[in-house]
């Protein structure tokens, strides 16, 4: 039977002739594992046989992934559980084996590790964790394993990569935590918080794009931001400005309940206290002739700001960028000062001065769930039968309503502020509003 060289494609698939009358019908064709090709003798070319191993590298390269996908899925999927066995078996063991789950050797024998290796991935990818590989977990796999080989990171994956991606997520205050390598519901929605905050795709997928963004802020991370020189009425930088001394956890420090009660020792908690303010539209309505509304109606007609989000109030300013607002301890900074603060993973952010902390009220204005107050910090918060104390150093206005969210960290954009505390504060430039 003779077969025109051009009858196939570059896969080695035989394409149906244009000509069913000349040249071979596809339909006849069998099989294609070894081909005896001949030229046509209206060429003019010899009719010499030419036989083509169509197993080997020169053809086997040119499948497209779509050709590989579609011929696996005329695979019919089952249900895999202990007690299985096959050849299913044993590719689903190499797979989780890819991704970075203890199976052993793969055997093709669904025994207990097995099971616990899907338990494992069903429990990191989000499904109900039974320990039966069904179509949804199989899909599951395939497409973890997909991206991983696509070079992806993505949920589902256990490996240091993914390590790596967390501890960075952890550094720019993205993720809470410890770094375990798994990628799991926690980091994916990690990640889509820090593609939203750079105007990425929030697909929750650690690709290209999203890692090398992740990595040039790591590797600027701890670089002095403050502008070497001054814009001219509106922002003016300070060099060696003042810094606030701030106790480290675990550290016992001096706590007035009120100025007509005796000072208490408390042991400072971990994680700061992210209070609010108020809000914009609260301040305008509570507070109409008050100093501290003139200052914020001042800041937002001087600077860009994020109006009509329900979230924290970003102030964009000339020089430094995106700047949140709010209020620190009274004595500290002036009002229209520009602070840097940084976390306890270094992670930093610009602060503008609106409003001061008083630290000398009285109990009566200290009523508000255990609400205390450290000279030269700030405010906090009592617990333990007031033998600890939980600081807010920085106090955020809202660019909308509070709309029942009253700790700054509940905000999209405070997300960061989850499980940190502020290690330091330093002025860096002075704002006029």
């Amino acid at each position: 039977m003779s077969v025109s060289f051009g009858s196939w494609d570059s896969i080695g698939m035989p394409k149906r002739l244009k000509n069913p009358t000349s040249g071979i019908n596809t339909n006849q064709v069998s099989s294609i594992s070894n081909a005896q090709l001949e030229k046509n003798n209206s060429t003019g070319v010899s009719d010499r046989a030419v036989v083509l191993d169509l197993s080997k590298d020169y053809v086997a390269p040119k499948a497209s992934a779509q050709v590989i996908a579609k011929a696996a899925a005329v695979t019919t999927q089952r249900t895999l559980k202990v007690g299985s066995s096959g050849d299913d078996v044993r590719q689903l063991q190499s797979n989780l084996s890819k991704l970075g789950y203890s199976v052993g050797t793969p055997d093709g024998k669904y025994g207990n590790g097995t099971k616990n290796a899907v338990i494992s991935f069903q429990k990191t990818f989000g499904l109900s964790a039974d320990g039966i590989a069904g179509k949804m977990t199989l899909d599951a796999v395939a497409t973890a394993l997909n991206r991983q080989n696509n070079g992806i990171l993505a949920k589902g994956q256990i490996s240091n990569n993914v390590k790596t991606l967390q501890e960075n997520l952890i550094k720019l205050g993205f993720l809470s935590g410890k770094a375990d390598g798994a990628f799991g519901t926690n980091t994916e929605n990690a990640v889509k918080a820090f593609q939203r905050k750079y105007n990425l795709t929030a697909d929750g997928l650690a690709g290209q794009t999203t890692l090398k963004k992740i990595n040039e802020l790591i590797k600027n991370l701890g670089k002095p931001s403050i502008p070497t020189k001054p814009i001219n009425g509106v922002y003016t930088p300070i060099n060696n400005g003042s810094k606030l001394t701030l106790p480290n956890p675990g550290d016992k420090i001096t706590v007035s309940l009120g100025t007509d009660k005796n000072d208490v020792k408390a042991e400072v908690k971990k994680d700061n206290c992210w209070t609010l303010e108020y809000s914009i539209a609260g301040c305008r309505k509570n507070y109409p002739n008050q100093p501290c509304l003139k200052r914020l109606e001042s800041a937002i007609s001087k600077f860009s700001y994020n109006e009509g989000s329900q979230d924290l109030l970003k102030l964009q300013v000339p020089g430094i960028g995106e700047c949140y607002a709010g209020a620190m301890v009274e004595g500290f900074a002036n009002i229209g000062d520009v602070v840097e603060v940084t976390l306890d993973n270094n992670t930093r952010f610009n602060f503008m001065i609106l409003d001061t902390k008083s630290v000398t009220h009285p109990s009566s204005d200290l009523i508000d769930n255990n609400q205390c107050q450290i000279k030269g910090i700030g405010h906090g918060y009592m617990s333990d039968n007031n033998s600890k104390v939980q600081l807010s150093i920085c106090e955020f206005i809202t660019s909308q309503s509070l709309s029942g969210k009253y700790s700054a960290k509940d905000y999209p954009s405070g997300s960061f502020l989850t499980d940190r505390h502020v290690t330091s504060a330093q002025i860096i430039g002075h704002a006029n509003i």
